[in-house]
């Protein structure tokens, strides 16, 4: 006896590299030191995008949409890389409703939000405050109060032009600080102070020509 079972559909977003923290966690590709990968936003170049020398990760994973990764033969497009190429991308907010999610963790904080924005116009805003400092041993008899944070924040604006076309505008911004003070007892001042920023916008477009051929271009 035949049994016809009812079609199943799964559906989900694809992320690699991830944790419960995020994305890129000082990513290691053919043996190659982290700073020899290529990080892509949306597009844009991201450079020295690891919290903390990689202790801390990268990106929000709950922000993006898929990540694609060339671990090998790298194209000469992508420039003097021995590593590997790790292109990632924002999701498009959601067209139903504002829509939200909030995570806190022992080490940082995030928030999404996402909705429409206007008739086939779609946004999604990201943040994120990392706070390693609050678990260390922030004060010494010899020492003053550390500080060792960074903030993240990712945006993407999304217009459907038609059925198969879309133009969007992606923006990433993260400030790193870290700051140390000691002075000993026979006077001897030791004063760490580091502090570094990404910032990065890009514009997309992108086409479907029937019924196989995909193109895009950004700036």
């Amino acid at each position: 006896q035949e049994v016809v079972h009812p079609e199943i559909t799964v559906e989900g977003r694809r992320s690699i590299f991830s944790t419960s923290e995020g994305i890129a966690r000082g990513v290691y590709i053919r043996a190659a030191p982290s700073d020899q990968n290529q990080y892509l936003l949306e597009g844009a170049r991201i450079y020295n995008p690891l919290h903390f020398g990689g202790v801390m990760s990268t990106f929000n994973v709950d922000a993006l949409r898929d990540v694609q990764v060339i671990a090998g033969g790298v194209p000469p497009f992508y420039g003097g890389r021995i590593g590997g190429i790790l292109d990632l991308s924002i999701r498009d907010g959601t067209e139903k409703a504002l829509e939200g999610t909030a995570a806190v963790g022992s080490l940082s904080s995030s928030l999404v939000l996402e909705g429409p924005l206007a008739n086939q116009t779609t946004f999604l805003v990201s943040g994120r405050q990392s706070y390693p400092d609050v678990l260390l041993q922030r004060y010494h008899s010899y020492a003053r109060p550390s500080d060792l944070n960074s903030s993240e924040a990712m945006a993407k604006v999304t217009h459907h032009l038609s059925d198969n076309q879309r133009l969007s505008l992606g923006g990433y911004l993260s400030w790193d600080t870290y700051r140390n003070r000691v002075v000993e007892g026979g006077g001897n001042e030791l004063v760490n102070s580091l502090r570094w920023r990404n910032a990065s916008a890009s514009i997309r477009w992108i086409t479907i020509v029937p019924p196989s051929l995909f193109l895009f271009t950004s700036a």
